[in-house]
């Protein structure tokens, strides 16, 4: 009879009998049952940390990708501006607005009520909601991206008008705050001021910098 050098005879912790009378060497143990709650709950851990940093990195990715979306519509409202100064019937001029409360921003057309002409620039010191007319429908009332938040800022001094008028453009600024609510307008202040936006778990945070001569950055 041949013998097989891995197979050796019947012992108590043998599970398997050849039709040799030869017996498999014994079965490596299975895991235990706190062995398996272990290695569950670690892979649990581990699971919660990938989703977690997954949900920060996406949020941070919105909001560079939304400062860039933001400051170009404030950038196309400068050019419209000086592209098309003297040529759109009506129009005095150019901005984007930021609605805070409904976290959304609109490139507008300034058609200032009750002047039969564009008023000069000197005279321009407050805009009302009805003076700012909707550009396309595509720019208006632009919802802020998921994960996103438009703030105020922690003075309210985040941007709520930047309107510029033609033919330099000279550039006017109102902030959240400069709302008068008896007069229903906001009245320009005309000092650099910042569009801020953050994360909404608040890990991350940009301003957009608007300064009076018309420069946008961030």
């Amino acid at each position: 009879m041949v013998h097989y050098p891995y197979m050796r005879k019947r012992t108590s912790n043998s599970k398997q009998l050849l039709d040799s009378g030869f017996w498999i060497l014994d079965s490596r143990r299975a895991f235990t049952l706190i062995e398996t709650l272990i290695v569950i709950a670690i892979s649990a851990m581990l699971a919660a940390i990938a989703v977690g940093y997954s949900s920060v990195s996406r949020n941070e990715v919105s909001l560079s990708v939304e400062a860039a979306e933001v400051s170009q519509m404030v950038l196309e409202a400068k050019s419209l501006a000086i592209a098309t100064y003297g040529n759109a019937a009506g129009a005095c001029g150019y901005g984007v607005s930021f609605d805070y409360s409904n976290q959304t921003y609109s490139l507008f057309t300034y058609v200032p009520q009750g002047f039969p002409s564009c008023p000069s620039a000197a005279s321009t010191t407050e805009i009302a909601p009805g003076d700012m007319q909707e550009y396309t429908g595509g720019t208006s009332k632009v919802a802020i991206a998921n994960g996103v938040v438009l703030s105020p800022g922690s003075s309210n001094d985040g941007v709520a008008v930047a309107l510029f008028y033609p033919p330099a453009p000279q550039t006017f600024i109102a902030r959240n705050g400069d709302f008068d609510s008896n007069s229903g307008e906001y009245t320009f202040t005309n000092e650099n001021s910042n569009i801020y936006l953050e994360t909404v778990d608040g890990s991350a945070s940009t301003a957009i910098s608007v300064s009076s001569a018309g420069q946008v950055s961030f």
